[in-house]
């Protein structure tokens, strides 16, 4: 007997997003209750703690109309585009609908959406905000006329949440994967459909409104300059779209689903004991220590690695020291007076150090500079504390 098709393949991407799984309870349960059911949902972890993944995965076994999927990218920065395109290789439906975990779904949702889907065009959603005060969710798919007017609207330029017909997302090639922890591959998505032909639209149902549930802002921690490149990004390919029309793109050619046991950068994280050889120090000054770092990386054989396992907070302290506090005042002094500071050159040299976050950035644009050279890596982060190990 030939396996039934669903009309809408349902993705939604995640990772370590809420200890306590309400959000994610409640989003699932507003699909629960959708008078439209025919649909699946293939819901992609990129990469959770292992504890969270084993809770994830026993509440999947008991719901067979949700697919799960687990990718072992711990350590790796986060890809909401590679997390889409696993999703894509694995959707079934006649038409795709992205969605985020924060959503709540009001009963005719799907119902409403369904009637307007056709092939060539591709349906944007506007979504209502709750305020933080909300604690109404029993009553919000009956009652939900009167949380509407308390809630923003979000604005026309948004694209996270889209819908479109599968054989079309899998003709522009998928979500591009430069973009990681955070991106416009929504945006950049919308220009590939544009390309082939697709028209855009909004959709806003007055009976079938969307909401999203309010979470505490997170702190990205981007790396500078990472917001400019990734919107320059975007509009380089916006005029690439528009003036050649659909390329080929290898984003989706071959997503990976990663096993612990292939990991390499992981297992070698996990192990308390490591070869010190393979330990790399920064020290001042830092560009000459940089430097050193992309030697040693380029003289690494294949399959060979190298790591870093390094506290900040000790020169942070130092900074802030007598010493240092002596030693600016002494430079400000003899600059006053227009004596050569060649002695406070140095002092600042030994005090010198590297804030957390500028090792940060390093290591981030390292591993987008080298992804190509790399078999696999491995980056954390607590507080002061970096955790790195690339394999070449």
């Amino acid at each position: 007997m030939k396996e039934h098709t669903p009309f809408f393949s349902i993705l939604i991407t995640y990772r370590n997003r809420e200890a306590d799984y309400l959000r994610v309870e409640r989003c699932l349960e507003t699909l629960e209750a959708q008078s439209f059911q025919d649909f699946e949902l293939v819901f992609v972890d990129f990469g959770s703690e292992p504890f969270i993944h084993k809770t994830l995965q026993a509440f999947f076994q008991q719901k067979p109309k949700h697919h799960y999927h687990y990718t072992d990218t711990r350590g790796h920065f986060w890809s909401r585009a590679k997390a889409l395109n696993i999703g894509l290789c694995y959707s079934r439906g006649h038409y795709v609908l992205v969605l985020d975990i924060d959503m709540l779904l009001t009963p005719l949702f799907l119902e409403k959406l369904h009637q307007q889907c056709f092939p060539q065009q591709a349906l944007v959603m506007r979504v209502y905000y709750l305020p933080q005060s909300f604690t109404a969710f029993d009553n919000l798919s009956t009652q939900f006329e009167q949380y509407q007017a308390g809630a923003q609207l979000s604005n026309n330029s948004a694209a996270g949440m889209i819908v479109a017909h599968r054989q079309a997302l899998l003709t522009t090639g998928g979500y591009d994967t430069f973009t990681r922890i955070w991106g416009a591959e929504d945006l950049e998505m919308v220009e590939k459909l544009k390309a082939l032909g697709l028209e855009i639209r909004h959709f806003h149902h007055q009976q079938a409104p969307v909401f999203h549930q309010w979470h505490p802002t997170e702190v990205l921690g981007l790396p500078k300059g990472w917001s400019w490149m990734v919107y320059q990004h975007y509009l380089q390919k916006k005029q690439q779209y528009q003036t050649e029309g659909m390329l080929e793109s290898r984003d989706m050619a071959s997503p990976i689903i990663h096993k612990t046991h292939t990991r390499p950068a992981l297992n070698i994280a996990q192990n308390v004991v490591r070869n010190p050889e393979k330990h790399f120090v920064f020290e001042s000054p830092k560009e000459k220590s940089w430097m050193d770092f992309h030697q040693r990386f380029m003289a690494l054989h294949t399959g060979d690695y190298l790591y870093v396992d390094q506290d900040f907070a000790p020169a942070r302290v130092q900074q802030g020291s007598r010493l240092g506090t002596w030693v600016k005042r002494l430079n400000k002094w003899l600059q006053h007076w227009g004596i050569s500071y060649r002695l406070v050159d140095i002092q600042t040299h030994d005090t010198e150090f590297v804030p957390v976050n500028e090792m940060r950035d390093l290591l981030f644009y390292f591993v987008l500079v080298y992804e190509n050279q790399l078999q696999d890596y491995y980056y954390s982060q607590t507080e002061d504390r970096i955790l790195f190990v690339v394999v070449k």
